[in-house]
């Protein structure tokens, strides 16, 4: 039996250099200009920004509204008179929510912060003489506490000055961004072209991939449709149901403007973490201040992390049914990067970008898996079996031949 050491180099030598070479010099590249990689995304994403972060909310609001769409396009109305009535009713329920929701809040933050400084004399009061245990183990420090909180007292403007200044920097942050990215002119025209031409787009886009790549890459865009416009409807009905139960119990702990702020707490897991973060220190703050009695704070933080326990083991995987499947460390990851790149409009559209570039990267890892590079050790083996097999069938003929 010859040896066949040099058949496994011989087919080395024989491997699709022209398409394997290409692959990997990139991620050569990659690998070599990951630090600068960083930097251009940076540059890029703050070059496209006034484009891209009105696209991707237009995106969102279009896979939301295009059940709304099919509805009445099924009752005999035309596609485009379907988008136009579809987003006439969006507006007016957005314009109902900011009347409704943002003076009262805005209105009930004036009065707190008018409130502040005797809720802060009140309660320093009330801690004074509990500082006794102090004042026996260590005098110098009760002395030093005790001169601070008698300034406090005194002059309380010193201590609720910069929680004021705080909030209204916040507020003031907050109506600046969105005022940037709600666009009232691109978002709208966004909205209309997406819903009327996504589907001329995506034939034409299907039309230039090779026949013989199209049943994958179909496969690619339904899977990828199918996460976008399960993620944003389902995100939306949490929070929707969020709210239901952080307005019961709101109304149970008796806490301040309930409807309202128990609104704005569910609508604010459409941030993740930021959103139910901001909206929570918020409530707790209003009731501090306005109801301060230590069991209906209590009772407010207990709601919070009722209700965070809810969505996180009922919800999310009832109602989005473990479609997406993201790592919360994946989830942190995509929100710093969305937020460093994009500001809050980053932050909000983390989450749904994660869950899209997961469907691609699972498409290229199985790709990858399916490709001639990958299995070529399989390939070689079998094939070098194969003929040592046959050879060895050759020898014993030729031995019985004798």
């Amino acid at each position: 039996m010859r040896p066949r050491s040099g058949s496994g180099f011989v087919r080395l030598l024989n491997l699709k250099w022209p398409t394997v070479l290409p692959a990997l010099v990139t991620l050569l590249i990659v690998l070599l200009v990951a630090d600068q990689g960083v930097a251009l995304l940076r540059q890029i994403g703050s070059v496209l920004r006034p484009v891209l972060v009105p696209l991707l909310i237009s995106l969102a609001i279009a896979y939301l509204l295009e059940p709304i769409v099919e509805l009445f396009e099924k009752k005999q109305f035309s596609r485009s008179g379907s988008i136009l009535l579809t987003m006439g009713v969006a507006a007016l329920v957005l314009v109902l929510v900011v009347v409704f929701l943002v003076p009262p809040v805005g209105k009930q933050l004036v009065e707190s912060a008018q409130k502040l400084p005797d809720v802060v004399r009140s309660t320093i009061e009330k801690v004074k003489p509990r500082l006794e245990a102090l004042q026996r183990l260590n005098p110098s420090a009760y002395a030093a506490v005790s001169e601070r909180l008698t300034d406090y007292i005194k002059n309380p403007s010193g201590l609720t000055e910069p929680v004021v200044d705080w909030i209204k920097r916040g507020m003031l942050g907050l109506i600046n961004v969105t005022s940037g990215i709600l666009d009232l002119i691109l978002i709208p025209f966004f909205v209309y072209y997406i819903l009327e031409d996504y589907q001329k787009l995506r034939n034409g886009l299907y039309r230039l991939i090779p026949p013989r790549h199209q049943e994958s890459i179909a496969v690619l865009f339904r899977d990828a449709d199918s996460v976008a416009s399960n993620f944003v409807r389902g995100q939306l009905t949490v929070c929707l149901a969020m709210a239901v139960f952080y307005v019961i119990g709101f109304l149970i702990c008796g806490a301040p403007l309930a409807l309202t702020l128990g609104i704005l707490s569910g609508l604010g897991n459409l941030i993740p973490y930021v959103g139910t973060l901001a909206t929570a220190v918020l409530t707790i703050s209003l009731t501090a201040i306005e109801r301060p009695e230590w069991w209906r704070i209590i009772g407010v933080i207990i709601v919070y992390i009722g209700v965070q326990s809810l969505e996180g083991f009922v919800l999310t995987p009832r109602i989005l049914g473990g479609r997406l499947q993201l790592h919360p460390f994946i989830v942190i990851v995509g929100v710093i990067i969305g937020g460093s790149l994009f500001g809050i409009p980053g932050i909000i559209l983390a989450t749904p970008v994660v869950a899209m570039a997961k469907v691609f990267l699972l498409f290229a890892y199985r790709s990858y898996l399916d490709s001639d590079f990958y299995n070529y050790s399989k390939v070689v083996l079998t094939t070098s079996a194969e003929e040592e097999t046959g050879e060895d069938e050759l020898e014993t003929s030729r031995v019985e031949a004798k």
